[in-house]
């Protein structure tokens, strides 16, 4: 069964009633879906639960299943969204007793006791080590020349011709 809260079952009973009286009939899953801006399995799966609890009944047609309100009261017996976090079920209860450390496993952070200057040079070392290895020997930087004899020749320059290339 999906757990449901107390917020979530009243939001489901209201867009019921909404959904009811815009159409005079109960409403289906998808229609309550598109009201909400919710996923239809998403509502699917909480109407299915507020059903399973008695709050909702469910009308079976040919094609498609509606819901209508059965007993609205049953809603305010669910827990509140903060009460039913889930957590109390997953966490063991052998640490629930225990005071919780705030240390980090294996002491404090290397760079805790360090000044803020001494970081921001190590980050300009760091820096300064990713760069100079990045550079490629066999590619000359901006201001280097290649040397006279791994030049490429020269191309004569080409004037553009009034004829558009042809001769006549």
């Amino acid at each position: 069964m999906e757990r449901i809260n107390r917020e979530e079952g009243h939001l489901i009973l209201a867009a019921i009633r909404v959904c009811a009286h815009r159409e005079d009939t109960p409403p289906t899953v998808e229609q309550l879906a598109d009201l909400l801006g919710m996923q239809s399995e998403t509502v699917r799966l909480k109407v299915e639960a507020l059903h399973e609890a008695g709050a909702v009944r469910a009308i079976d047609s040919a094609f498609e299943r509606h819901f209508e309100i059965a007993d609205h009261r049953i809603v305010e017996e669910l827990k509140t969204g903060a009460e039913q976090t889930g957590m109390e079920e997953a966490w063991p209860s052998s640490t629930s007793g225990r005071p919780r450390s705030r240390r980090r496993m294996g002491g404090s952070s290397p760079t805790a006791n360090t000044s803020a200057a001494a970081r921001n040079a190590s980050r300009a070392w760091r820096t300064d080590c990713f760069l100079s290895t990045r550079r490629s020997p066999r590619i000359p930087s901006e201001t280097t020349e290649l040397p006279r004899s791994r030049r490429l020749p020269a191309e004569p320059k080409r004037t553009p011709s009034l004829t558009g290339g042809r001769s006549s």
